[in-house]
């Protein structure tokens, strides 16, 4: 038995060059979706609120890079304290151990307008909202990014 069949060498070799940029694409996409999802999650009224001020949630971005042959998205907060707010400090945090006066007998702070004076504090829970903004959108979203940017299903 014989089968004919003839393959379009012009549509692969395009679609051999475009890869790259479709899965840079993809990825830029997907990152631009956590962004967005962290945002939701640190801004007033989100399940994670972490500010008054939106300083940290206009410091959070998205980036790709290409290292060594591989797109690396990059999603960031570019505050200083943003690993504060995602780790958690104190005994949440990772030393484990309450937050102490370092060159003084007493931690100095205010809260709503009176001025506190404590030996230690316990710290501040963990936020961890790009962790979470991840774990929302790789289900929910990352096989839609990825069809409509390169006709691929990641997760079946």
């Amino acid at each position: 038995m014989k089968i004919n069949f003839k393959v379009d060498v012009t549509a692969m070799d395009r679609l051999r060059r475009e890869t790259p940029r479709l899965f840079r694409k993809a990825a830029l996409q997907t990152g631009l979706a956590v962004e967005t999802e962290a945002v939701k999650l640190i801004s007033r009224g989100g399940e994670m609120r972490a500010e008054k001020t939106g300083n940290l949630k206009h410091s959070i971005g998205t980036t790709v890079t290409r290292r060594g042959g591989n797109e690396r998205v990059i999603v960031y907060a570019a505050r200083k304290y943003a690993e504060f707010v995602h780790k958690g400090t104190g005994i949440y945090g990772p030393l484990k151990r309450p937050i102490r006066p370092v060159r003084a007998k007493a931690l100095r702070f205010k809260i709503g307008g009176e001025v506190m004076f404590r030996r230690s504090v316990k710290g501040m829970r963990p936020r961890p909202f790009l962790t979470r903004a991840v774990q929302k959108i790789i289900p929910s979203q990352l096989n839609r990014i990825w069809e409509k940017a390169a006709g691929v299903r990641i997760i079946k």
